[in-house]
């Protein structure tokens, strides 16, 4: 990227505003190295929670689980206002080899592999959607190591846990509630 690609910026992956830390086509290459080299040596932290204005949360919430998701918390909630929308909980999006597919160059999505979505509605409209998974020698040998045999955190390749928090906005379930303006 940058000049080596051809721009005449560094920050061109960010729109030109490296302030936003906004990695719209899911270029964190060199942030998701370090993640994986941190998990492979047992430097990985148990719990690593990426909030809503991070790029690691911005590219699993344009993943197919997340989309997934969001499709059927929109089928649940259909013809309701957003005051008697129900949550989704864990929703489980299997990664596997068609995952890596679908995941393209996004190295965040091949970082986090399988994962599970939580959806909680705002009176607002918007959506507080919570990503979790565990990176385990089990999730990066795509299912095929049994869990018993996965080391504990601090040992290289143990299990540690990633939550990405995003806020997105659900035109579908909202436009579908027939509610009036105002009473949403």
């Amino acid at each position: 990227m940058g000049l080596l690609g051809g721009s005449y910026s560094t920050y061109a992956y960010t729109g030109g505003n490296p302030l936003s830390r906004t990695d719209p086509l899911g270029l964190t290459w060199g942030d998701d190295w370090y993640m994986f080299w941190d998990w492979a040596f047992g430097n990985a932290p148990p719990d690593t929670v990426y909030g809503p204005d991070t790029n690691q949360t911005a590219d699993m919430m344009q993943s197919p689980g997340v989309a997934a998701a969001i499709n059927y918390f929109n089928q649940k909630n259909a013809g309701k206002c957003p005051s008697q929308w129900a949550p989704v909980k864990d929703y489980a999006y299997k990664f596997g080899l068609t995952g890596l597919w679908k995941a393209g160059l996004n190295s965040t999505q091949q970082f986090v592999g399988s994962y599970g979505v939580n959806i909680y509605p705002n009176a607002d409209g918007t959506l507080n959607v919570d990503v979790y998974n565990t990176t385990s020698m089990t999730s990066f040998l795509y299912g095929i190591y049994p869990n018993r045999f996965n080391p504990p955190n601090g040992w290289p390749m143990g299990n540690a846990s990633q939550r990405y928090e995003g806020v997105v906005s659900d035109t579908a379930a909202t436009a579908s509630c027939g509610c009036q303006s105002g009473s949403h």
